[in-house]
């Protein structure tokens, strides 16, 4: 059996980077690299492994599950830590999100919202703010 056929195996069974079985498919293609550093099957071997951690990724956060995006996150990283999508995944990953102050609140009156001058319609029926008609309607 050829390197990238044993390489293209550990792929499928998804012994990506870490195996308790032995043999991994990141350690297959370097090793293959070692000895042909442009062989093109491994090249594109490195990159299907990336991609698959790309993806892993992204589904673990899109599932709320960031301890196993992390995980992945840091296998990717040791497939290759020059990938450009590395800085867009880390800051997923790890930035927490920020309060909203006060200075972030559009306070802005809403259409609905009554000028002042209008005030003077009291049997009338008032909106307020943000919410519509339908939802809040005050007798004055």
């Amino acid at each position: 059996m050829s390197a990238n056929v044993a390489c293209e195996n550990h792929f499928q069974a998804n012994r990506l980077s870490i195996s308790e079985m032995g043999g991994t498919a990141l350690a297959c293609y370097k090793e293959v690299l070692e000895k042909e550093p442009s062989n093109a099957e491994a090249l594109a071997g490195l990159d299907k492994i990336a991609a698959r951690y790309v993806t892993w990724t992204k589904e673990a956060l899109d599932r709320g599950q960031k301890d196993e995006a992390k995980r992945y996150f840091e296998n990717l990283r040791q497939v290759n830590p020059e990938l450009p999508i590395l800085a867009a995944l880390e800051e997923r990953i790890y930035s927490k999100p920020l309060p909203i102050t006060p200075s972030q609140v559009d306070t802005s009156p809403s259409e609905e919202t009554p000028s002042p001058s209008n005030s003077s319609n009291l049997g009338q029926n008032r909106h307020f703010g943000c919410l519509s008609s339908r939802h809040l309607t005050a007798r004055l």
